[in-house]
């Protein structure tokens, strides 16, 4: 089977770059463009087999498998080219140097915690064609939902005595960068940006291929909900810690 390659512009940008900063430290423009040039074929050669390429050490963190191509010019390999096989596509989805974490295109200042897609449903879109702006709070919402079923916990969660934990909105924003249309496919990109006593606090990036949709963050405290609308707030339980990401590491 014939793969088709996609190498994204933000990756071709990146691949540019790094040309420019060998150029720059073997002051041989020659150098840089044969490094480039023998880098691309190799990126190019993915069009077959590439799920013989080993794991990346990220790809437990998303819902898809992120593979990785190894590249160097001599017997170490220095640089990496992080993909995913989607189909009969084999898409780039950032480089990165053989020792540095990756960011897949994030404007998040770590890599997201967990990756989910969608398809855009003509229910969700108004009378001006495009998806009205409450659908995205609702997204961030189900986002937050897979991201806890993935960890193999639940946002309501029975406890003993008519009561269960709970994760009430505590504050919600979203800033709006570009449309959406009916049958778009886009990318919801979940991020703990900090884990605190008794909180979390997410920040969630949209995006339709390259393009960034919308930046929403969401802040949800832990509580215990009881009967007649009582809710009381309480430090997140040690099972919750336990699967939720260290943000020191």
């Amino acid at each position: 089977m014939k793969y088709s390659v996609i190498v994204p512009e933000s990756v071709r940008v990146e691949l540019e770059s790094a040309a420019e900063w060998y150029r720059q430290r073997s002051l041989s423009l020659e150098i840089a463009n044969r490094w480039l040039r023998w880098f691309e074929h190799a990126i190019a050669s993915l069009e077959t087999n590439p799920d013989c390429f080993a794991l990346a050490h990220e790809s437990g963190r998303f819902h898809y498998e992120l593979r990785e191509l190894l590249y160097g010019s001599g017997r170490r390999k220095t640089h990496r080219a992080l993909f995913r096989i989607s189909g009969d596509r084999v898409e780039l989805m950032a480089y990165a140097t053989s020792l540095s974490t990756i960011f897949l295109r994030t404007t998040c200042d770590r890599m997201p915690h967990f990756v989910t897609e969608r398809r855009i449903q003509f229910s969700e879109t108004d009378m001006a064609g495009i998806v009205h702006f409450a659908n995205f709070f609702r997204w961030m919402e189900e986002a937050e939902h897979e991201y806890f079923r993935s960890l193999g916990l639940t946002i309501v969660a029975k406890q003993d005595g008519a009561v269960h934990i709970g994760w009430p909105r505590v504050a919600a924003s979203c800033n709006f960068h570009l449309p959406l249309f009916y049958q778009d496919v886009i990318e919801v990109r979940v991020t703990v940006e900090r884990l605190g006593v008794k909180s979390i606090s997410y920040q969630f990036e949209l995006w339709r291929g390259d393009d960034h949709i919308a930046t929403g963050r969401l802040k949800v405290a832990c509580c215990l909900c009881g009967l007649e609308g009582i809710i009381r707030s309480i430090e997140i339980p040690r099972n919750y810690l336990e699967r939720l990401p260290s943000l020191d590491a």
